[in-house]
């Protein structure tokens, strides 16, 4: 979902319309108001040198696999290379017609070997992404404390919203160790592989029950993508200093602290591949986290009509890095160099 809405939140309906809106209002209106107190402004935002760090351990264990007991009869189990499940008649006398596999390498005489991967290692590997821009909503709301001529003293309190996508692939060799099964074809002729076969109708029998083999130890590699899936809300408060440049146009510049709440999902499928089969261990980390910074910013704001102005806003914010770890895995959103883009419409008061 938050994937979707950085690719589609562009606000293309409502900005025009507010911006023809305010150019069609009769021109007596567009006198500048100079004593406005207060003022609230939205716009879209684009957030920019925003980057995301991935690192990877060297052992990964696939324990939490759904293969089941193949060596006890029924049962539905898939493998890495293959799957044998019940049947329309529930595997009548052991044997079944649901089952399938994928390389001739699997056929040994009257049996049928099945892999399932328990666990891996890979070298230890890095990896950096940066996917900017990214694009989001902003929106803030302050008011005056002191004034003299063209100058005004005053504070602002701002949100952003900003959805953050952020992927980073890497390959290399792998060791990979998988449990064996042997099923019983009973002598029948083999389909060709790969094959496949459903729960429903005729087709070649083998036994539902395996024998389990030695484990063993395979030379592969692992082409793994990593994807920080992240939503993060900055929020400042801070002094404002307002200068009104010209009867139309205004300066304003602000500082002061800034926070962060990054809330999302790290995400990971790595493809080990062995002999040419292609098994895939996927999962994901769910955190929310809290950074702390702080932000100056400059803005220039053009009078248009009554109480409406459209604005240009650019702000540095550096904070601290949001980290999502476990199981060997690390992936760090970098937002110390983070710089911010808005544009919209404010409204004096």
């Amino acid at each position: 979902m938050r994937k979707s809405l950085h690719k589609n939140f562009r606000a293309r309906l409502w900005f025009p319309g507010l911006a023809v809106a305010l150019l069609a209002a009769p021109r007596v209106h567009a006198q500048y108001e100079s004593d406005w107190t207060r003022n609230f402004r939205v716009g879209i935002l684009t957030g920019f040198n925003i980057k995301a760090d991935f690192h990877t351990g060297q052992n990964f264990n696939l324990g939490g696999n759904k293969l089941g007991d193949p060596t006890q009869p029924g049962g539905n189990h898939v493998f890495d290379d293959g799957y044998v499940k019940l049947d329309q008649t529930g595997n009548a006398g052991g044997l079944t017609a649901n089952w399938g596999y994928d390389s001739a390498d699997q056929v040994s005489g009257s049996s049928l070997l099945m892999h399932s991967t328990t666990s891996f290692s890979t070298t230890s590997r890095s990896g950096t992404g940066d996917d900017t821009p990214y694009v989001g909503f902003d929106m803030a709301y302050g008011g005056v404390i002191h004034r003299w001529q063209q100058m005004r003293l005053g504070w602002e309190l701002g949100f952003g919203l900003l959805p953050i996508t952020i992927s980073e692939h890497s390959s290399g060799p792998a060791t990979i160790n998988r449990r064996v099964f042997s099923y019983d074809t009973g002598g029948i002729i083999m389909p060709a592989a790969p094959y496949r076969h459903d729960a429903n109708g005729t087709g070649p029998l083998i036994g539902d029950t395996a024998t389990e083999l030695d484990s063993e130890t395979s030379d592969g590699t692992d082409n793994s993508k990593q994807t920080l899936d992240v939503m993060l809300f900055p929020i400042r408060l801070g002094p404002t200093l307002f200068w009104d440049v010209a009867p139309k146009v205004g300066l304003s510049l602000g500082a002061g602290p800034a926070l962060g709440i990054v809330t999302g999902s790290y995400k990971f499928d790595d493809a080990l591949n062995v002999g040419g089969t292609v098994t895939h261990h996927k999962g994901e980390i769910n955190q929310t986290d809290v950074v702390f910074g702080g932000y100056v910013n400059a803005t220039v704001t053009y009078h248009a009509v009554a109480n409406g102005d459209f604005y240009l806003s650019a702000e540095y914010m550096p904070m601290g890095s949001s980290t999502f770890s476990g199981g060997g895995r690390q992936a760090k959103l970098d937002l110390s160099g983070a710089v911010y883009v808005s544009a919209g419409i404010n409204w004096p008061f």
